[in-house]
């Protein structure tokens, strides 16, 4: 499977991916098969259950971004 590019998503879908792979690793799957499965780096995984570790199931969740909004990237 190619790997995802988290940069086309939405934050609210990041957030429920981060959160379905945490708790199928918290189930018993190995975190290599969990985040092979989604197409992610596999340092996403380990990074998500680092949150989670140490801030629960709300360090998984999206936060409001700061600053000047992006510009939207059209091509014509």
């Amino acid at each position: 499977m190619p790997r995802q590019d988290a940069r086309e998503l939405d934050h609210k879908t990041l957030e429920e991916i981060r959160i379905r792979a945490v708790g199928q690793v918290q189930s018993g799957e190995s975190p290599e098969a969990v985040i092979k499965a989604l197409g992610f780096s596999r340092s996403c995984i380990y990074t998500w259950l680092a949150l989670y570790r140490s801030g629960g199931w709300g360090a998984l969740k999206a936060r409001v971004l700061k600053g000047r909004p992006m510009k939207s990237r059209r091509r014509n």
